[in-house]
This record gives C-alpha cells, sequence and structure tokens, in this order.
C-alpha cells in the first residue's frame, strides 16, 4: 500500500501528488442549474440567432440557436461530464465507505449534468453528442478537452488499483479532472445565452464545493 499524503500544499499539487505516486510515474497524455423546460418550439429566426417571439417569463428573448462558440463549449461539457462518470465506475473496489458515497455523489451530479447540457442543445437544434446516452464513448486519447483531462494510461491504473490505492487514486485524478474543468471555463468570453450562464454557475459551484471535499477526505486517508 502506497503511504498518504502528509501534506497539501494546494489542491491541484495534492491531487498530481497523490496520482502520480500511484501510477508509479506515468504520465499523462449543483447548487442550482436551469431545470425549466427548454424544448419550446422555436419560431422563425431573426438575425443573432434569437427566435422572434420566444420569451422567458420576464419577457426576454430566449435564444433559440447557439452561437459556434457555445455550441462547442457545451460539447466539451459533455465530455468532461462522461468522462468523470467513467472515472467513477472504472474503480472495481474502494477501502472507505465515505469515499465510495463521494464518489457515487459524483457520478450522480455529472449524469444529471449530461442531462441538462443536452437539453440545451436540443432545445437549440444541435446534435446531442453520444456520450449523453453512453458515458463510455468519450474519447480519452487524441485531440479534445477530455483527452486532456484524464488519459487512458490513467484509466488502466485505476481499473487497477484496489482498496486504498483506488481511494487515492480517483481522489487525485477527480481532482486533477474537476481543476482542469474550471481552468477551461476561465477566461472566456460571457455567453449572450443567459442559460448557458446558468448552466455554467451552476458547473462551477458544484466543483468548488466537490473540491473541498476531496480535500477533506483526503485528510481522512492519513487516519
Amino acid at each position: 500500500m502506497l503511504p498518504a499524503p502528509t501534506a497539501r500544499p494546494g489542491r491541484l499539487l495534492t491531487g498530481l501528488v497523490a496520482a502520480v505516486a500511484l501510477l508509479g510515474g506515468c504520465s499523462s497524455g449543483g447548487a442550482e442549474r436551469t431545470s425549466r423546460a427548454l424544448s419550446a418550439p422555436a419560431p422563425a429566426a431573426v438575425p443573432g440567432g434569437v427566435a422572434d417571439g420566444t420569451t422567458d417569463g420576464a419577457g426576454a428573448r430566449r435564444p433559440t440557436t447557439a452561437s459556434p462558440q457555445d455550441s462547442a463549449l457545451a460539447r466539451s461539457l459533455v465530455a468532461q461530464q462522461a468522462q468523470a462518470v467513467v472515472l467513477v465506475d472504472t474503480v472495481r473496489a474502494f477501502d472507505r465507505p465515505a469515499v465510495a458515497e463521494f464518489a457515487e455523489g459524483v457520478r450522480a451530479e455529472r449524469l444529471r449534468e449530461l442531462d441538462d447540457t443536452a437539453r440545451w442543445l436540443r432545445a437549440r437544434g444541435e446534435e446531442v453528442p453520444p456520450e449523453v446516452e453512453d458515458p463510455r464513448r468519450v474519447a480519452h486519447e487524441g485531440a479534445g478537452a477530455a483527452a486532456a483531462l484524464v488519459s487512458g494510461t490513467q484509466l488502466d491504473h485505476l481499473a487497477a488499483a484496489r482498496g486504498s490505492d483506488a481511494d487515492r487514486l480517483l481522489l487525485g485524478l477527480l481532482m486533477t479532472h474537476h481543476e482542469k474543468a474550471l481552468a477551461l471555463l476561465e477566461g472566456r468570453p460571457a455567453s449572450d445565452d443567459a442559460e448557458l450562464e446558468a448552466l455554467l454557475a451552476g458547473i462551477r459551484q458544484t466543483r468548488q464545493e466537490q473540491l473541498r471535499r476531496i480535500d477533506d477526505l483526503f485528510v481522512t486517508l492519513t487516519d
């Protein structure tokens, strides 16, 4: 069994140290969310991607098409959410019940986010990625945001881990995954689509709350 981390100088460093140690030096490769229906029939579109006459409860116009940037971001979110589900499903045996409970909560939250993101895409006439129906179809190698978060090699090591090693490795990978996913949302221009911004705000808050919980769980693994 590998030694537990003894210091946590920072979230990302802690996650990386735990993951690297367990991989033997191998390198790698909600809060409130909008829940109102997003599938109202779209009237004829007008310039700017806003449908004439489509309003929310406050009378504001609701977009019925997505900008290329928003569409790409939503697809990136789907890949990230699917990969987190795969991470949890890859673990075959946990050591600590608290870690197992937390992991199942992460999985359930990512599945809810997949459903929310898919509804947003469908409401704007966008094709929904296959990972929504089957998270295992997400790519872990090659180009794309998800491939940059967790590699296939890391998943192989996670599948082979057992007990406390599996606990530490999953928490380290989830920490890194969450930190990188949040970083991808930083510095981007705000969207004109208020529903997308509400979805992203919920995602940010949930990831931050789960990162704090990962910190707490790492402390318990030193006991």
